[in-house]
């Protein structure tokens, strides 16, 4: 079935809630603001299917989840992922060597 179609998703949409509007997020150009959507959207997920369930584990798991989405945007910023790509192509030029 999938090697034969030719639909953006692959004929599976119907069996998937969000497909849409994860193959319109793919679109985005600007990766940031893909990922906050992506986010935007795994959170209203959590929001209902948790909504009746207080006290429950799922509600406490996705109590941490959230918290994991919210610790990752504080430490995402300009200036910490400048950092992280500056660290990261020194230790490239630290790895390679260049053979003439």
């Amino acid at each position: 079935m999938l090697r034969h179609t030719h639909a953006r998703d692959y004929g599976v949409g119907s069996l998937f809630e969000y497909t849409d509007e994860v193959l319109k997020l793919a679109e985005e150009p600007d990766l940031m603001g893909r990922e906050k959507k992506i986010d935007a959207l795994k959170w209203a997920w959590l929001d209902e299917h948790t909504f009746f369930n207080y006290f429950s584990i799922e509600r406490v798991l996705a109590f941490v989840l959230k918290t994991e989405m919210l610790e990752r945007w504080r430490m995402l910023s300009l200036e910490a992922g400048s950092a992280i790509f500056r660290d990261l192509l020194t230790s490239l030029k630290k790895d390679v060597v260049v053979k003439v």
